[in-house]
């Protein structure tokens, strides 16, 4: 994956400040998270703005 050469796990605690991933999209990010959940004891997301663009409040309810 191209993303694991750019981190380096250290510490425990991984979090993810938004403008990430799609959210209504997910689930094209299963590897990363499956990654996330190898090398860290916790994985905190907190959708920025641009996570939520072409999203429906609905969905995310």
């Amino acid at each position: 994956m191209s993303f694991q050469g750019g981190i380096k796990p250290e510490g425990d605690v991984f979090v993810l400040a938004g403008d990430i991933a799609e959210i209504q999209h997910l689930e094209r990010y299963d590897a990363f998270w499956d990654w996330c959940s190898e090398h860290f004891k916790e994985t905190i997301f907190v959708p920025g703005n641009h996570d939520w663009y072409g999203c429906w409040i609905s969905i995310m309810r």
